[in-house]
């Protein structure tokens, strides 16, 4: 006895589920740079000395380096500073 199965309309449901993965992907890039916009965020007002910590702005050099990258592949982000006394601050 052998049992057989027919999947009717199988392009559309293979290009629901493509878009279905394309509209995922997109709203992870989205979710990603919103959480990185705030937490940018968060670490200037840090560094400006809107929080509790004590001001770490002399020039504005530090606070202006401060930006993220993003990477889909891992699904993280990063924020970071490439100014080299960024870890003494």
């Amino acid at each position: 006895m052998a049992v057989s199965i027919k999947i009717l309309n199988a392009d559309e449901v293979i290009y629901f589920l493509k878009k279905k993965g394309k509209d995922n992907e997109k709203n992870i890039q989205i979710a990603l740079q919103k959480a990185s916009f705030l937490l940018q965020n968060e670490v200037k007002s840090s560094i400006a000395g809107h929080r509790a910590e004590p001001t770490s702005v002399d020039t504005g050099r530090f606070l202006n380096s401060i930006d993220f990258k993003i990477d889909l592949f891992k699904i993280e982000a990063s924020i970071f500073s490439d100014i080299e006394y960024a870890k003494f601050l």
